[in-house]
């Protein structure tokens, strides 16, 4: 398997492939691709190396807002200037794919607060969240479901009020549903799991799945176990084959 990290080799490799100067400190492959994510419009990098540290590969998945070959100018002077690290233009890979700025330069939802009201004269309960962005504070999503009343629901309402802010998101296009609310037991903790349905790319039924214990408050668990679905699949949502495209100059 190749190593996770980076390093001057005894002897030079042969033209044509990636090198790095021999004075050049040694580095992790982990702290290669999370340098590469911090360029504009890259998403996420991965990055494979011999059995002596050179990189074989640099894939990088990256916004349609510039060129592709600007991308891989970035990529190449960004390791020669970081960590003297010379590679191959023909060795990176850029995926672009269309619509995900905004998206991602959103970053992680954040619930700041939920609430239950009781309409007394109705009978009516209505369940709020509020989310916010990390990267944005100010920006905030309402949630809301209404509904009626009944306490066995209650978990159900709060997990609809956070489904109806994440479909506000900029980049969830489906509508999601929730499939279900179910509270169990796991050794001699309660857990509450979540189930959300919702259309991926191939336009097929997918399901997302959010744990969280409960920990005596069945309300809170049923806003973190949401969101624990929202975070594990539907915030990355996995791109149609159709849209990237592979640069090599």
């Amino acid at each position: 398997m190749a190593k996770r990290t980076t390093e001057p080799p005894a002897e030079p490799e042969a033209e044509g492939g990636a090198s790095r100067a021999p004075e050049a400190e040694r580095v992790s492959v982990d702290d290669i691709e999370d340098l590469l994510t911090k360029l504009p419009g890259v998403h996420r990098a991965r990055v494979t190396v011999n059995d002596v540290g050179y990189i074989e590969e640099v894939h990088v998945l990256a916004t349609d807002r510039r060129a592709a070959k600007q991308v891989v100018r970035d990529i190449e002077s960004l390791l020669a200037a970081k960590w003297a690290i010379r590679i191959d233009h023909k060795r990176i890979s850029v995926a672009q794919v269309r619509g995900m700025e905004e998206y991602l330069d959103l970053g992680e939802l954040q619930v700041q607060s939920f609430r239950m009201d009781l309409d007394k004269e109705t009978g009516l309960l209505t369940a709020g969240v509020t989310c916010m962005f990390a990267h944005d504070p100010q920006r905030l999503i309402e949630g809301r479901f209404l509904g009626r009343n009944l306490p066995s629901q209650h978990a159900t309402a709060l997990a609809a009020a956070v489904v109806n802010a994440i479909e506000q998101v900029p980049g969830i296009t489906s509508t999601i549903a929730i499939r279900g609310v179910v509270e169990c037991r796991l050794g001699d903790q309660t857990v509450l799991n979540v189930g959300l349905a919702f259309l991926n790319w191939r336009q097929k039924e997918d399901l997302a799945v959010g744990v969280a214990l409960v920990r005596g408050d069945i309300q809170r668990a049923a806003v973190e176990a949401t969101m624990d679905a929202y975070e594990r699949t539907l915030r990355y949502p996995p791109p149609p084959p159709v849209l990237p495209q592979d640069y090599f100059r």
